[in-house]
């Protein structure tokens, strides 16, 4: 089993692969799922949001943070639509961090 440091070093490597522009083993731009990924950089309006964690004793936190117009709050599903970001940034890091941790 992992030794707590070795658990937050592998969150912290993971993270650091979460950046906007991040690039793949491939030179391919990281598809994490946040809207900033979408449409073209160079004539679309650059969308800000992004996530980050937050480490509380055995608990985890994923905060995830969005610039929104307020018409799309009144959205029918947009409160589906953040939670499915926010699981998508879940599911980044833990695909992350179990390709750092087989590493070492």
């Amino acid at each position: 089993m992992a030794d707590t440091i070795d658990i937050l070093k592998g969150i912290s490597l993971a993270m650091s692969k979460a950046y906007d522009g991040a690039l793949d083993e491939d030179g391919e731009l990281v598809k994490i799922g946040l809207r900033r990924e979408e449409g073209e950089p160079w004539k679309d309006n650059r969308i800000m949001d992004g996530f980050g964690v937050v480490i509380k004793r055995d608990i985890l936190q994923v905060n995830y943070t969005s610039e929104e117009r307020l018409a799309n709050l009144h959205k029918k599903d947009y409160k589906g639509e953040i939670e499915s970001r926010v699981q998508d940034a879940v599911s980044f890091l833990k695909k992350e961090y179990k390709k750092i941790m087989k590493k070492n």
